[in-house]
């Protein structure tokens, strides 16, 4: 989640500082194994409700319509134009 990324003034414009969040975020992508990440998960989350650094303040979903005529289309969040071909 790049919402995750508290680098402060180094990051977006208004981005959180955190520097234990971001210790925590590092750490993760180093870690060595799976269960050194699930700890670092936790860890994260556990640090994420002590100090939100952004409050979700809702959720939508794109409507989309498919045609019968198209195969290979991807989901996701968001529109993926890259694997459609006609049926």
């Amino acid at each position: 989640n790049p919402s995750l990324n508290a680098i402060g003034r180094a990051g977006f414009v208004g981005w959180p500082t955190d520097a234990k969040l971001a210790a925590l975020r590092n750490a993760w992508f180093e870690a060595p194994d799976l269960p050194t990440q699930q700890a670092l998960c936790r860890d994260i989350q556990l640090q994420f409700w002590q100090d939100p650094p952004y409050v979700p303040l809702g959720q939508f979903f794109q409507a989309t319509g498919y045609r019968n005529t198209l195969s290979g289309i991807l989901r996701g969040s968001f529109a993926l134009f890259w694997n459609i071909r006609k049926a």
